[in-house]
C-alpha cells in the first residue's frame, strides 16, 4: 500500500503554523445554564471621574515635625558608623529663623553639597518659594523626627555633618 503524504500537507502545516481551519470550533470549558453572573461588573464610563485629579506633590503637605521647632542648638561633635560616607545633612523650617540661617549659610551648604529637609512648611506654594530663594541647594519636604531622635536634636536649623551637629 502507497500512501499519498501531498494529502496531509496542507491539513499538517495548518496545525504547524497555528492557523485556524474550517474545521476549528470553539471549545466550551464550563457551560453554567447560561445564566448571568450573580454579581455585575461597574463600566469604566458610569464611574465618577474627578474635574480635576489631585496632585500628588500637594498631598506631602502640610510638613510637620513633632520633636523639633525653631531655636538654638549647641555645636558638638557626632560619632557616625566608620566609613560613613554620607552628604551633610541640614534641617530648616519655613520660619523666620531658619530663613535667616539659610541666608547666612547659603554659600557654604551649596559648596558641601548639603542635602536640606524642610521638616515644617504648610504648603507647596511655600516649599517651592523657599526652593526658588535658594536654587543651589537640594531641599525635601518631610519630617525629621526620626534624625531629631537618632542626633538628640530639638531644634533647627541644623546642620548635620561627619563630624558634628550644629547651627
Amino acid at each position: 500500500m502507497r500512501i499519498d503524504l501531498r494529502l496531509f500537507t496542507v491539513p499538517l502545516l495548518a496545525c504547524l503554523s497555528g492557523t485556524p481551519t474550517v474545521a476549528d470550533e470553539p471549545v466550551v470549558l464550563l457551560d453554567e445554564g447560561g445564566e448571568p453572573p450573580p454579581y455585575s461588573i461597574p463600566s469604566m464610563a458610569s464611574l465618577p471621574s474627578p474635574a480635576r485629579p489631585p496632585d500628588p506633590a500637594a498631598l506631602l503637605f502640610p510638613v510637620h515635625t513633632a520633636r523639633m521647632t525653631p531655636g538654638p542648638v549647641r555645636r558638638r561633635r557626632v560619632r557616625l558608623p566608620d566609613g560613613w560616607r554620607g552628604c551633610p545633612l541640614f534641617v530648616v523650617g519655613d520660619d523666620p529663623r531658619s530663613l535667616r540661617w539659610l541666608k547666612r549659610h547659603y554659600r557654604r551648604l551649596a559648596e558641601l553639597g548639603a542635602s536640606g529637609l524642610v521638616t515644617e512648611v504648610e504648603s507647596m506654594g511655600r516649599f517651592l518659594a523657599l526652593a526658588r530663594a535658594f536654587p543651589a541647594l537640594r531641599l525635601t519636604p518631610a519630617p525629621a523626627d526620626t534624625i531629631a531622635e537618632a542626633y538628640g536634636i530639638r531644634h533647627y536649623p541644623v546642620l548635620i555633618s561627619g563630624r558634628f551637629v550644629e547651627q
